[in-house]
């Protein structure tokens, strides 16, 4: 009957996160009891730095950023152009950006390469594979994740970033996934018990 009583209030409280309502933290140390309300703060805590995080850029990431912004520039100049049927202008400047985009290749070659912690930064993984070479246009290279950019797939640390209402759903949908886990095994034991008893009768028989 508790864990009925107590799956009830779960669910009532997740419908009320999911449609917006304020659940306090005192009704959730209630619900999820110490164990839970413990793994939910530090579930925040870890949001938290991951803001902490994206509030203070790499130099790396900066510098690419930079890079990237002028090769655009240029690319987007030069399509303009072309699309004005200036195109001796056109070329001259897909050129210049070519260029860019190669140096930004190597850049990212040079800077990137094993280091995880600046890819998290990127909204999407960077290719190293042998001979490999992007599309030199803007689409083909990664965004910052922080970057307001129509390219911007809102990958890598933004793939992390919950609010704290969605951490609390998170917590409460754990904490109901391991209630009705903990049914089943008990439903498993008394089949097993049952099952004991039976073999027990008939070797008595």
């Amino acid at each position: 009957m508790a864990r009925v009583v107590t799956e009830a209030r779960l669910r009532s409280v997740l419908d009320n996160l999911r449609r917006g309502k304020i659940v306090q933290n005192r009704q959730l140390r209630t619900l999820l009891g110490e164990d839970g309300y413990a793994r939910f703060l530090d579930d925040w805590r870890v949001q938290q730095e991951i803001r902490q995080t994206l509030a203070v850029k790499p130099d790396e990431i900066i510098e690419y950023e930079r890079r990237l912004k002028k090769a655009t520039f240029a690319y987007s100049r030069g399509d303009a152009e072309s699309g004005r049927g200036r195109y001796f202008k056109a070329k001259k400047l897909l050129g210049i950006a070519d260029t860019e985009f190669e140096n930004l290749t190597v850049y990212m070659d040079e800077k990137f390469t094993g280091r995880a912690d600046l890819e998290s930064w990127l909204d999407r993984p960077v290719h190293y594979e042998m001979n490999y070479k992007p599309s030199l246009c803007p689409v083909a290279f990664p965004s910052v994740v922080t970057s307001r950019s129509l390219n911007n797939l809102g990958g890598g640390l933004l793939n992390e970033k919950q609010t704290k209402r969605q951490v609390k759903i998170d917590a409460v949908e754990r904490a109901l996934e391991e209630l009705e886990r903990g049914a089943v095994d008990e439903v498993e034991v008394a089949k097993r018990l049952a099952a004991a008893v039976r073999l027990k009768k008939l070797n008595a028989d």
